[in-house]
């Protein structure tokens, strides 16, 4: 699988891994929308209103990578939400990039701890 230019040979649950951030909040545009990450849930919201689309789950990770360079959350409803580290510009910049496919739409955009 090819994302971004990383490669991933394979994923790892992080449960063994260093310490992650485990609160985001993401951003995008066209269509506008944004996305929380937290201990509670991943609550997605865009100018139709709010609503929380998962319980919590704790990220894959690349194998051979810091914790911190590229998250998978593989979400209720085959939602996946991947946050990798890489500056991104949506307004200001962002130390991450966001993709999040839900609905059959693939939606792009940015991420920064919370």
């Amino acid at each position: 699988m090819l994302i971004s230019g990383l490669m991933i040979i394979g994923l790892s649950s992080s449960a063994n891994s260093q310490p992650l951030i485990e609160k985001f909040r993401v951003v995008g545009t066209e269509p506008f929308w944004t996305l929380k990450v937290s201990q509670q849930g991943f609550t997605y919201s865009n100018p139709a209103g709010q609503r929380k689309i998962s319980t919590y789950v704790r990220p894959l990770t690349a194998q051979n990578r810091s914790a911190d360079s590229l998250r998978v959350y593989r979400l209720q409803r085959n939602t996946t939400l991947i946050i990798q580290r890489a500056t991104c510009i949506e307004g200001d910049p962002y130390p991450y990039t966001a993709t999040l496919i839900m609905d059959q739409q693939v939606l792009t955009g940015c991420a920064q701890s919370d």
